[in-house]
């Protein structure tokens, strides 16, 4: 049974794949010269806008963090964004048109998410989860920058944690709280933590948690 359930998890995957819009590949010079240089800002702001609105009201990831994404992730979004244009670009219809295209070309939230915490684009093929689209299926990464970002780290520097020390992003929320807070034993406020993990993310590698230090 179990052999057959991954099976069809697999089959399910492939076949969702094909629907999925990819945002990795170069955008085109005549891809890029579709939106007149007047209407690029305009163009930006918008699909932020959606983008938000999509991952927040249709995926429900949290507003915040929703917003986070959106706004970080300016090379994915804008590959998006040419993609939906269909070789013209009118300024009147262009939000619905980009609505229209999320609801029915569903994103890989993961591309957004990794560029949006400073992973470069042309480093995200090997980051990728091979089986998952969506954070709903697999929500480790979202809540462990969730913590990271409320104790203090830049959003968009997270990058460099998950690079340099993939700890932080393996522990449950709950873990990676208390490995961080047991920093605190040794005097330390949240900003010097947070700059010591920054420039030194292996020393979070071998952290004991608070309840670990008590104990």
């Amino acid at each position: 049974p179990w052999l057959q359930f991954r099976a069809k998890k697999k089959k399910k995957n492939m076949s969702l794949h094909r629907h999925v819009c990819t945002t990795t590949s170069k955008l085109s010079a005549a891809a890029a010269a579709a939106i007149p240089w007047k209407y690029k800002k305009f163009a930006i702001a918008q699909g932020q806008k959606s983008l938000t609105d999509y991952l927040h009201a249709t995926r429900c990831i949290p507003y915040a963090y929703a917003d986070k994404i959106a706004k970080n992730s300016l090379t994915s979004l804008t590959t998006l964004i040419t993609t939906t244009l269909g070789g013209s670009f009118s300024p009147p219809h262009f939000p619905h048109n980009l609505n229209k295209f999320l609801r029915y070309h569903p994103i890989n939230e993961f591309e957004f998410f990794f560029e949006s915490i400073g992973i470069h684009p042309s480093k995200l093929g090997s980051l990728l989860p091979q089986d998952n689209f969506f954070f709903s299926e697999d929500d480790t990464l979202l809540n462990a920058a969730r913590v990271l970002h409320e104790f203090g780290f830049p959003w968009d520097r997270l990058g460099i944690l998950y690079v340099e020390s993939g700890c932080f992003f393996k522990c449950g929320a709950s873990e990676l709280k208390g490995r961080l807070c047991g920093f605190k034993r040794y005097g330390f406020r949240n900003a010097p933590v947070v700059g010591i993990c920054l420039a030194f993310p292996f020393v979070f590698d071998g952290q004991k948690g608070d309840d670990e230090v008590e104990a």
